[in-house]
């Protein structure tokens, strides 16, 4: 793979002027603020636009733009290999998702951990990929590394004992941990920080709201607990799962990493990376990608802009989950679908979060539907499933590339997550598809 980044950064410290598409996520858009960045301080005129998905038609109209150079970011493998006829245009794919069948486009620059046996689902993301490359470009671009690993937590790449990193994330951890940018910490994070407390440990004690009042904790986000507070909360929570053998006391403690310092200044705005990557992933999912984008490369961003855009996500989210759990699903013996009307950036978090709590059947792949913005005509698929399938050898991005596919659409993700579009009136024939393939996948492998 290192040796695609090193083709990468020399076209790249060739370019003229660089067009960066990436993805509204967290991944995406800590990739393109990396690449931005180094650009930036590399004297290279560039600049960016962020979409909900890469697909033929819009994949044409980039690489027909009046850019020397164009780097599509935490997607492209897929859509690149449709088209042959790229010509004068430097193009660059990072891509982390699972490869497609069909041979690599010869014209492109294609990084993706895959070709090389890594793990792209757990091991590096867009954003660790976009790090290599700026280090090449100037090793002072390790000051980037709290933007690597927010794409890879928004990508839920830390899994290994107490949320830790594994693979080239790990490295990256650990280089900038040598050169002070962060600084590890194992804290006790049952939730998102922008969370209340009695919400974050409703999963593990009932009437959590008495349970505060019990040891006298005020009902506030987790962030905003001092010190003596969370000890506190810590050391009780561990002892009412203990003594009820509710869970490993271990999954009630995540690492995290302090942002020190950056280059990027506004990054210190941020208490941990896993802060950062929530600003990040609430900034896309609220269509003000944006101004976080701006604001961090022009070291505007404020404290208030990022409460009050965790706070908006936040309460979008409630709502659509709400509307999870009142809608009637189409249910089938392997699919559980829920025809929503939501945004279609947030319908997949939402989607995951139901599956957790139980709102929607485990034993059954969820799915969420709902129009399109970006193609009037079309659905946005988001599909999610527990490890148990996974462990049966399912791999719901494949899946989901070969029926998109097969029904004028787009589609493809990692092993227990994926999304697409396809056209509104197939809506019903991706389910029955889907319920056929995973009801003749697991019969023939019993």
């Amino acid at each position: 793979m290192f040796k695609e980044i090193f083709d990468a950064t020399s076209t790249i410290a060739n370019a003229r002027n660089v067009l960066i598409v990436s993805h509204f996520d967290a991944d995406g858009l800590a990739s393109a603020i990396i690449l931005a960045s180094a650009l930036r301080k590399a004297k290279i005129q560039y600049n960016i636009k962020i979409v909900d998905q890469l697909d033929d038609d819009n994949f044409k109209q980039f690489i027909n733009e009046p850019y020397d150079t164009i780097i599509f970011s935490d997607f492209g493998s897929l859509v690149s290999r449709n088209h042959s006829d790229i010509i004068e245009k430097n193009i660059i794919i990072i891509d982390h998702h699972e490869l497609p069948q069909k041979e690599q486009n010869p014209f492109v620059i294609e990084v993706n951990p895959h070709k090389h046996n890594i793990d792209g689902g757990v091991e590096i993301s867009a954003s660790g990929i976009a790090y290599f490359i700026a280090t090449y470009l100037n090793p002072q671009n390790v000051s980037l590394a709290p933007l690597a690993l927010a794409g890879a937590y928004g990508d839920q790449q830390d899994i290994s004992k107490y949320g830790d990193f594994v693979g080239l994330n790990k490295r990256i951890a650990e280089e900038a941990t040598r050169f002070g940018i962060i600084s590890p910490i194992t804290d006790f994070q049952p939730a998102a920080p922008s969370t209340k407390v009695s919400s974050a440990i409703r999963d593990f004690i009932d009437n959590s709201e008495d349970f505060l009042e019990s040891i006298k904790i005020t009902d506030k986000p987790l962030k905003d607990l001092t010190q003596e507070e969370k000890t506190t909360l810590a050391l009780n929570v561990m002892k009412h799962t203990l003594k009820n053998n509710i869970l490993d006391f271990e999954k009630l403690f995540k690492t995290d990493y302090i942002i020190n310092s950056t280059a990027l200044s506004s990054l210190t705005q941020f208490k941990t990376v896993r802060e950062l990557t929530a600003y990040l992933n609430a900034s896309g999912k609220t269509y003000t990608e944006y101004i976080a984008i701006n604001s961090i490369l022009n070291n505007t961003l404020d404290r208030n802009t990022i409460d009050k855009t965790i706070f908006e996500y936040s309460k979008t989210l409630s709502i659509t989950l709400q509307k999870i759990q009142q809608r009637k699903p189409i249910k089938k013996k392997w699919v559980t679908a829920y025809e929503i009307d939501t945004t279609e950036r947030i319908i997949g978090t939402a989607i995951t979060i139901a599956l957790k709590k139980l709102i929607i059947d485990p034993t059954t792949i969820a799915i969420g539907i709902v129009p399109s913005k970006y193609k009037p005509i079309y659905v946005k698929i988001s599909a999610r499933m527990i490890d148990e399938f996974t462990q049966k050898g399912i791999n719901i991005g494949k899946i989901l590339q070969t029926i998109t596919t097969s029904l004028s659409g787009t589609g493809g993700g990692h092993d227990v997550a994926g999304g697409g579009l396809i056209p509104k009136e197939k809506t019903q024939a991706f389910i029955e598809q889907l319920n056929n393939t995973i009801q003749t996948f697991l019969k023939n492998t019993n």
